[in-house]
Protein backbone atom coordinates (compact mmCIF):
# COMPACT_ATOMS: atom_id res chain seq x y z
CA UNK A 1 0.00 0.00 0.00
CA UNK A 2 1.76 3.70 -0.81
CA UNK A 3 1.24 6.46 1.41
CA UNK A 4 -1.44 7.78 -0.89
CA UNK A 5 -3.36 4.66 -0.66
CA UNK A 6 -2.76 4.71 3.21
CA UNK A 7 -3.74 8.48 3.41
CA UNK A 8 -7.14 7.44 1.55
CA UNK A 9 -7.97 4.52 3.71
CA UNK A 10 -7.85 6.69 6.73
CA UNK A 11 -9.98 9.48 5.03
CA UNK A 12 -12.29 6.67 4.57
CA UNK A 13 -12.99 5.54 7.86
CA UNK A 14 -12.74 9.31 9.41
CA UNK A 15 -15.55 10.21 6.91
CA UNK A 16 -18.14 7.44 8.60
CA UNK A 17 -18.80 9.68 11.65
CA UNK A 18 -18.38 12.90 10.11
CA UNK A 19 -21.56 11.42 7.55
CA UNK A 20 -23.51 9.89 10.30
CA UNK A 21 -23.39 12.98 12.65
CA UNK A 22 -24.54 15.25 9.93
CA UNK A 23 -27.80 13.14 9.96
CA UNK A 24 -27.78 11.42 13.23
CA UNK A 25 -27.67 13.36 17.11
CA UNK A 26 -25.60 12.42 19.47
CA UNK A 27 -26.09 8.46 21.08
CA UNK A 28 -27.26 10.05 24.22
CA UNK A 29 -29.84 12.31 22.67
CA UNK A 30 -31.38 9.05 20.11
CA UNK A 31 -31.84 7.61 23.70
CA UNK A 32 -34.48 9.88 24.82
CA UNK A 33 -36.94 9.77 21.72
CA UNK A 34 -37.81 5.75 22.34
CA UNK A 35 -40.39 5.15 20.50
CA UNK A 36 -41.77 8.40 19.55
CA UNK A 37 -42.17 10.45 16.08
CA UNK A 38 -38.29 11.61 16.81
CA UNK A 39 -36.96 7.73 16.67
CA UNK A 40 -38.41 7.23 13.36
CA UNK A 41 -36.58 10.36 12.09
CA UNK A 42 -33.60 8.25 12.92
CA UNK A 43 -34.13 5.48 11.56
CA UNK A 44 -34.32 7.31 8.54
CA UNK A 45 -31.10 9.18 9.56
CA UNK A 46 -29.57 5.80 9.84
CA UNK A 47 -30.39 4.43 6.44
CA UNK A 48 -29.58 8.04 4.54
CA UNK A 49 -26.14 8.55 6.63
CA UNK A 50 -25.32 4.70 6.19
CA UNK A 51 -25.92 5.19 2.22
CA UNK A 52 -23.98 8.58 1.97
CA UNK A 53 -21.22 7.12 4.12
CA UNK A 54 -21.10 3.99 1.67
CA UNK A 55 -21.28 5.63 -1.53
CA UNK A 56 -17.96 8.00 0.16
CA UNK A 57 -15.78 4.65 0.81
CA UNK A 58 -16.68 3.30 -2.81
CA UNK A 59 -15.61 6.24 -3.97
CA UNK A 60 -12.20 6.05 -2.45
CA UNK A 61 -11.92 2.65 -2.97
CA UNK A 62 -12.03 3.51 -6.80
CA UNK A 63 -9.86 6.64 -6.25
CA UNK A 64 -7.14 4.03 -4.12
CA UNK A 65 -7.79 1.10 -6.31
CA UNK A 66 -8.26 -0.85 -3.04
CA UNK A 67 -10.98 -2.67 -1.67
CA UNK A 68 -9.61 -1.86 1.66
CA UNK A 69 -11.15 1.41 2.39
CA UNK A 70 -14.57 0.42 1.44
CA UNK A 71 -14.31 -2.73 3.49
CA UNK A 72 -12.84 -0.72 7.28
CA UNK A 73 -15.48 2.13 6.42
CA UNK A 74 -18.07 -0.85 6.80
CA UNK A 75 -16.74 -2.15 9.76
CA UNK A 76 -16.39 2.07 11.51
CA UNK A 77 -20.10 2.04 10.53
CA UNK A 78 -21.51 -1.31 11.92
CA UNK A 79 -19.98 -0.25 14.93
CA UNK A 80 -21.33 3.54 14.42
CA UNK A 81 -24.82 1.90 14.27
CA UNK A 82 -25.03 -0.76 16.92
CA UNK A 83 -23.71 1.91 19.12
CA UNK A 84 -26.77 3.87 18.03
CA UNK A 85 -29.06 1.42 18.30
CA UNK A 86 -27.45 0.18 21.82
CA UNK A 87 -28.59 3.85 23.14
CA UNK A 88 -31.87 3.90 21.82
CA UNK A 89 -32.84 0.87 22.87
CA UNK A 90 -31.15 1.79 26.41
CA UNK A 91 -33.93 4.79 26.16
CA UNK A 92 -36.74 2.13 25.11
CA UNK A 93 -35.91 0.39 28.11
CA UNK A 94 -35.63 3.59 30.68
CA UNK A 95 -39.27 5.03 29.37
CA UNK A 96 -40.66 8.13 31.12
CA UNK A 97 -37.74 8.09 33.55
CA UNK A 98 -35.45 9.74 30.49
CA UNK A 99 -38.00 12.69 30.19
CA UNK A 100 -38.26 12.93 34.30
CA UNK A 101 -34.52 13.95 34.57
CA UNK A 102 -34.11 10.01 36.06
Amino acid sequence: MTAEQAGLFLLALAEVPQVMSAFLPSPFTAATFRGTEQARWLRRGEVVGSAVALAIAAAVSLVARRKEPFLGAVLVLGVFLWEYERAMRAGAARGSDMRDGA
